[in-house]
């Protein structure tokens, strides 16, 4: 069977690189699962958490605990296994398991993203009306889903095990065709990572537009001065004080950004370089040492998503820094 070129730089890691991939990868699975674990626990106990908004982050969180769980766990094996020179030989069950969760990973994180960015969109938009039920988020969480898990498929029909020597056997994926390869290729990276991207970028413009048209507005009717407008999110007209965004709302807008420029700097490099050792750069001693490197890297950013998504949470979700802050004080 021929292996696939992530297979091939996967064999010509240094000793080195292997040792920094699983320092980066401990540090992650360390960290994620406490942020994770300690931002699902404080949504469980505190009632007044319990918004449409935290639905949609709380899943994104089931998601990294998902990855950190599962995919990190085998990773770092995996990479212990090959470093110590033992037996190394991962089951068909385990090889097809991790890269379609995998697929489902990034694909969970990217909708919500876009579920999260279009409920804020909508919130700017009609601040006074409801345009989201309960109901509503939990059947676009369940479809979310499903969709992650269809799209993961074709990794559970494609990928295989190859046995390189009598104590290695490892992962790789099997196309019957070059054309098969193209097309699955193409069509998971634009379903789980394009799409969901142009959707994220495409809301959170309209949310800058929207804000910058209400600042506009405010102004028109200060009479045109820009001075007028303070820098706290409320000044006053005569003796009306005129608010163009609660803070609540503000932070709820920050945590929105701050997803998205977190999910496009950890998905985007990864999804390049694959592109790139599949189709574009054949891996020869010249290219080497350059793509093990950036593999080195693109694990990083891939699975640091999982941690750094919990952080942006807890420091700008201002409910939970009180429940954490009163759970200190009480303890």
């Amino acid at each position: 069977m021929k292996i696939s070129v992530a297979t091939q730089i996967f064999l010509e890691l240094s000793p080195t690189n292997i040792n920094i991939i699983i320092i980066l990868l401990s540090i992650i699975f360390v960290v994620g699962l406490i942020m994770n674990l300690l931002v699902l626990f404080f949504y469980a106990i505190t009632p007044n958490m319990r918004s449409i908004n935290n639905y949609f982050h709380m899943n994104v969180m089931l998601a990294n605990l998902l990855c950190l769980c599962y995919n990190i766990p085998v990773q770092i094996s995996y990479y212990l296994s090959y470093k110590q020179n033992q037996n190394v030989h991962m089951g068909i069950s385990v090889c097809k398991l991790f890269l379609a969760l995998m697929i489902i990973h990034s694909t969970v994180i990217g909708y919500t993203i876009v579920a999260i960015s279009y409920h804020r969109y909508t919130t700017v938009k009609n601040s006074l009306q409801k345009t989201f039920t309960e109901k509503r988020a939990a059947i676009i969480i369940a479809m979310i889903w499903l969709f992650a898990c269809l799209l993961a498929v074709p990794e559970l029909i494609f990928t295989n095990t190859v046995t390189i020597s009598s104590n290695l056997t490892i992962c790789t994926q099997a196309f019957p065709s070059d054309t098969s390869k193209i097309v699955s290729y193409i069509s998971i990276n634009m379903l789980s990572f394009v799409l969901p991207l142009v959707w994220i970028v495409f809301t959170n413009l309209l949310m800058g537009y929207k804000v910058q048209k209400k600042f506009n507005k405010i102004r028109m009717m200060k009479g045109g001065l820009a001075s007028s407008l303070s820098k706290s999110s409320s000044f006053n007209i005569g003796q009306t004080p005129v608010k163009v965004f609660s803070p609540v709302q503000f932070r709820l807008l920050k945590l929105t950004t701050a997803l998205a420029i977190a999910y496009v700097i950890c998905f985007i490099p990864t999804r390049i370089y694959d592109i790139v050792i599949a189709f574009i750069v054949p891996i020869s001693n010249d290219t080497k040492r350059e793509l093990t490197a950036i593999h080195v890297v693109c694990t990083f950013l891939y699975y640091a998503n999982a941690a750094i998504n919990p952080i942006l949470y807890a420091s700008l979700c201002h409910r939970f820094r009180v429940k954490l802050y009163q759970l200190i004080c009480c303890s």
